[in-house]
C-alpha cells in the first residue's frame, strides 16, 4: 500500500473522537483501501468535510462525467507586437474551475506532479448583499448564465464554490508557492477557516489590513469602512520563507551583531538549554555534549537515566582525552533539556552554535542569533484605490465599465512579496486585469520576466470589453479601434510594448465514459493546446481526458463536435 494511502488513513485516525468514533474511522478507511488512486484526495475530503470545519460542501454533483472541457487559443484575439525578446503571458476566457483543470495539466510537472505556479492572487466575489442582486440569493431560480460563478448558495454554498477552486489552486502551487486571497468583512473569518484546512494552519502567513484611502465610505450606515482583509498562505512554509520577499533594514547594531562568519554577522545571545520544557517531556534531547577545546573536537553520549530521571556518570576516557562534558542546567531543581535533538545538533553545530565561558568560566553552548535585518513591512498596508484603481482604469478605457478595480500599486506588492523575477503569477478571478497590469509594469521596473496567467469569465462581455481591452490598451498604446488613451506608461514608455498575450477559450464535448476512440481525439486535440499554453512540459500523451478535464454540470457553452 502506498504511502499516499497510509497517510490519508492517518489524517483520519487523527480526527477527534468527538467528531468520528472508531466505528466510523474505521468504516472511512475501508472506503479508502477501496477507491482508484486518482480520487484518493477527493474521497478523503468528502469523507472529512464535516467533521474539520464544521461546513457542509455539497462536492458530490460538481462534475460532469460525460463531457469534458478543453482550452482552445484563439489567436484572432492574440495580443502582439514586433518587440523582441517579449514576454508571453495567458488570457483564459470561461469558468474558472474548468480552467484550473486544464491548467492543472499544463502546470504540473508530469513526472513528479507538483505544481509549477509560484504566486496565486485572487479576488473572489464577496457574497454580498449587491452580488446577490446579480443571482446569489439561493432561494431564487438562476439561469445558466449566472452559473458561471456558482455562488446562487448560502454561505455554505459561497464555501463550496472557494474549497473547490482552492484545491485545485493548492496542486498547482510550487512546493514553496504562496497565496493571496482578497476579502471583505463579510466573508473573511469564514475564509481563514477554509484555508487553514485546505493550506493548514502551520502554513498561515499572515492577513493583511488593506487601507484603501477611504472608499466605500459613504456606503455603511453605521462605522466608515475603508478596508479590506488579505490573507495570505504558502504551500509550505518551511519551503517558502526563503522566497517570501520582506522589506528589511539591512543596518544592524554594530554593538550587538559584531561577530562575523561565512554566512555573515550574529549575536551569542541565548544558551542552548533556554527550552522551558522540562527533560522528562522531550526525551530524546537529553544527551551529553564532550567538547574539547584544542582541536574544537565535540563528542555526543546518550547519557541521560530516563526511568531514574537523572544522568549518568561522566565518560572518564573522554575525560581523560581532554574533553569537556557539558549538559543541560538544572532550573528550580528541574531537569531541562536541549534545545535540538542530537541529529540536528551534528548536523548544525559547527555553524550555528558557540562554544563559550562564561564570566565564572564555566563553559556554556550558545546560539548564533543572526542578523537578517529589521522586518519594516507590516501587516497593515494603505493603497490609495480612488487614484490607481479606478482613475487608472477610466484613464485606460476612457470611461468607467468597472466598478471597484484593485489598486495597481497594490497588486505591485503583492507580486513583488515572492522574490523570484520570473515567478509565473496565476489570478483566476482577474475581473479588469489589474494583476496582469502589475506584472507587466513590475517587470518593466526591476528587469523582471514574470509570467501571468489571468482566468475571467465573459458575465456582461467583461473578457472582450474590459480585461481583453484593457490588456490591449496598456501594450499597445491604443484602444483596438485605434483610440487614443488618456493612460501613459510614462513619457520615455509610453506602453508595456514587449509583452504578448496569447488568448484562450473554453471548449466542451460530449464524451461518454466507453467512447475511446473520441476521447484519443480529443486528448491529441487538448495536448496541441497545451503545448501552445506551456511548451516546456513534456506531456507525453499521459492525460486521463476523463478524470482531468472533466467539466462542470451545468454549463452554458454549446458542445463541439471532433472535426
Amino acid at each position: 500500500m502506498n504511502n499516499s494511502r497510509e497517510n490519508y488513513k492517518k489524517k483520519i485516525d487523527a480526527i477527534a473522537k468527538g467528531s468520528f468514533n472508531n466505528d466510523q474511522k474505521n468504516l472511512a478507511k475501508k472506503i479508502l483501501d477501496q477507491v482508484d488512486e486518482k480520487i484518493l484526495e477527493d474521497t478523503y475530503r468528502f469523507i472529512s468535510q464535516r467533521v474539520k470545519t464544521g461546513f457542509t460542501f455539497d462536492v458530490a454533483p460538481e462534475v460532469n462525467k460525460n463531457a469534458v472541457a478543453i482550452l482552445k487559443e484563439r489567436e484572432d484575439l492574440k495580443i502582439t507586437t514586433n518587440e523582441l525578446n517579449s514576454i508571453e503571458h495567458t488570457l483564459i476566457i470561461g469558468e474558472n474551475y474548468d480552467a484550473l483543470k486544464n491548467l492543472l495539466v499544463a502546470y504540473t510537472d508530469p513526472k513528479t506532479r507538483k505544481g509549477l505556479i509560484d504566486l496565486i492572487y485572487i479576488d473572489p466575489p464577496y457574497n454580498t448583499d449587491a452580488s446577490k442582486k446579480e443571482g446569489n440569493d439561493y432561494k431564487e431560480a438562476v439561469s445558466s448564465t449566472k452559473f458561471i460563478y456558482r455562488d446562487k448558495f448560502t454561505r455554505d454554498g459561497w464555501l463550496n464554490m472557494l474549497n473547490e477552486r482552492l484545491n485545485l489552486a493548492k496542486k498547482l502551487l510550487k512546493d514553496d508557492g504562496v497565496i493571496f486571497i482578497s476579502l471583505d468583512d463579510t466573508m473573511q473569518a469564514y475564509m481563514k477557516v477554509l484555508c487553514d484546512e485546505i493550506f493548514g494552519e502551520e502554513n498561515f502567513i499572515a492577513t493583511f489590513i488593506i487601507d484603501k484611502t477611504a472608499q466605500g465610505a459613504n456606503n455603511s450606515d453605521t462605522f466608515k469602512t475603508q478596508h479590506e482583509f488579505l490573507h495570505a498562505y504558502s504551500k509550505n512554509l518551511l519551503e517558502s520563507k526563503n522566497k517570501i520577499n520582506i522589506n528589511v533594514d539591512i543596518e544592524k547594531d554594530e554593538k550587538s551583531f559584531k561577530y562575523k562568519d561565512s554566512k555573515g554577522w550574529y549575536a551569542i545571545t541565548n544558551k542552548f538549554d533556554s527550552i522551558n520544557s522540562p527533560l522528562i517531556k522531550n526525551k530524546l534531547r537529553g544527551y551529553t555534549v564532550y567538547y574539547r577545546e584544542l582541536d574544537n573536537d565535540v563528542k555526543v553520549i546518550d547519557e541521560y537515566n530516563y526511568e531514574e530521571n537523572k544522568f549518568c556518570s561522566y565518560d572518564e576516557k573522554l575525560l581523560k582525552e581532554g574533553y569537556f562534558p557539558i549538559r543541560p542546567s538544572i532550573r528550580n531543581g528541574i531537569q531541562y533539556p536541549w534545545n535540538w535533538e542530537k541529529e540536528r545538533f551534528l548536523r548544525e553545530y559547527k555553524t550555528e552554535l558557540v562554544f563559550k565561558n562564561d564570566r565564572e568560566g564555566k563553559m556554556h553552548i550558545y546560539h548564533k542569533n543572526r542578523y537578517t535585518g529589521k522586518v519594516k513591512d507590516t501587516t497593515i498596508q494603505t493603497f490609495d484605490t480612488r487614484q490607481y484603481g479606478n482613475q487608472l482604469l477610466m484613464d485606460i478605457l476612457g470611461e468607467k465599465r468597472f466598478e471597484f478595480p484593485k489598486s495597481l500599486d497594490m497588486m505591485k506588492w503583492v507580486v513583488s512579496k515572492c522574490n523570484k523575477k520570473d515567478s509565473i503569477v496565476l489570478d483566476f478571478y482577474a475581473g479588469s486585469g489589474t494583476t496582469a497590469q502589475a506584472v507587466m509594469e513590475l517587470n518593466k521596473e526591476d528587469g523582471g520576466k514574470r509570467k501571468a496567467i489571468i482566468v475571467t469569465n465573459n458575465e456582461n462581455n467583461i473578457a472582450y470589453d474590459i480585461t481583453r481591452e484593457r490588456l490591449y490598451r496598456v501594450i499597445m498604446g491604443k484602444g483596438s479601434n485605434d483610440e487614443k488613451i488618456k493612460w501613459r506608461y510614462n513619457n520615455e514608455t509610453p506602453s508595456l510594448k514587449n509583452n504578448v498575450f496569447k488568448v484562450f477559450e473554453l471548449e466542451y464535448y460530449d464524451l461518454q465514459l466507453n467512447d475511446f476512440e473520441k476521447a484519443k481525439e480529443i486528448k491529441e486535440k487538448a495536448i496541441k493546446e497545451f503545448k501552445k499554453i506551456n511548451a516546456d512540459v513534456d506531456y507525453n500523451g499521459d492525460i486521463d481526458i476523463y478524470y482531468e478535464l472533466s467539466c462542470l454540470n451545468p454549463y452554458k457553452e454549446e458542445k463541439n463536435e471532433i472535426n
